[in-house]
């Protein structure tokens, strides 16, 4: 029998759909065949719907620099990209990135089979099936949450380590300060802040970075139990779209410290409810190398 999920949050199934951070779980390939010739399309209808699905995280520009305002460079450059091997282009950011495609060219059919299907495409070609495992960009998608029974009680663990493993899986994306101020050279402000979310209602912080934030948890409450599921497998946990580029955590005692941190993170904390005040011009929503590309590119 399936183990109950606690702190899910609907009943839609994890083989279907799912976010800007991942991609359907099945797709039909059969509109790309392997003989595919590309048909005629519209290049300016093209740019716009590059603008819209693509240019958030991808440089059209030799140097991946970003010029649109409130862009994250969280991929290589887009440019020169028709008949590029995967994996040739640098990725800046590989604080985040995880995985990336092997052993494809980018002509007409794969980006055809990548933009509709991502995961599955890619894990096609490494020979596994696309329900096994997962991605920075996907989840996987099914855990065994019994190691958190309905009557969960957090067991006890140790507030340091729990702070060298938030550093490590959730500092990258999550501030820890009332105001929400990234502090961390190379971070990105993607999610709320993680101060006072212990017993926090999901969807209460704010978001700076709306837009490539996709869907958000709903009707949680951040307590152990909840915390532990969501930390092993986001997906699976709300039962539907979730906004982060996270792989999950298996280790259960690396998510108990933790969540010892994370209770650590509140009014009765001064270091951290009472920071310094933010000097001015202070831009934390955007990581040095965006900031660095933007100045660049407003120079010239």
């Amino acid at each position: 029998e399936r183990p109950k999920m606690v702190g899910r949050s609907s009943g839609v199934s994890e083989n279907v759909g799912q976010t800007t951070n991942g991609g359907k779980v099945r797709s039909d390939f059969s509109d790309v065949p392997e003989d595919f010739v590309l048909p005629s399309g519209d290049v300016k209808k093209g740019e716009k719907l590059y603008k819209k699905h693509c240019a958030q995280c991808h440089s059209i520009y030799p140097d991946n620099r970003i010029s649109r305002t409130g862009a994250t460079q969280l991929g290589p450059t887009l440019f020169n990209v028709y008949g590029r091997a995967s994996g040739e282009a640098e990725i800046q950011n590989k604080v985040l990135m995880g995985g990336r495609a092997e052993g494809i060219v980018w002509t007409a059919a794969p980006l055809m089979n990548y933009m509709k299907n991502h995961s599955k495409m890619v894990a096609q070609r490494r020979n596994i099936s696309e329900l096994v495992g997962q991605t920075t960009n996907g989840g996987k998608v099914r855990s065994d949450f019994s190691d958190v029974p309905e009557g969960f009680e957090l067991p006890e663990g140790n507030v340091k380590k729990g702070e060298k493993l938030f550093k490590k899986h959730c500092a990258q994306c999550h501030s820890i300060h009332p105001d929400n101020r990234i502090t961390r050279t190379g971070a990105t402000q993607l999610g709320p802040t993680l101060f006072n979310v212990y017993g926090r209602a999901s969807g209460e912080a704010e978001i700076q970075n709306k837009v490539l934030m996709g869907g958000r948890a709903e009707g949680i409450v951040w307590t152990a139990a909840p915390l532990m599921n969501y930390m092993k497998n986001p997906r699976q946990t709300v039962q539907g779209n979730i906004q982060m580029n996270f792989r999950g955590i298996d280790d259960f005692q690396t998510r108990v410290d933790i969540i010892h941190y994370l209770k650590t993170l509140d009014w009765s904390n001064e270091k951290v409810a009472n920071p310094p005040e933010k000097p001015s011009g202070y831009l934390p929503i955007f990581p040095i190398n965006v900031i660095s590309h933007y100045m660049a590119g407003s120079s010239k």
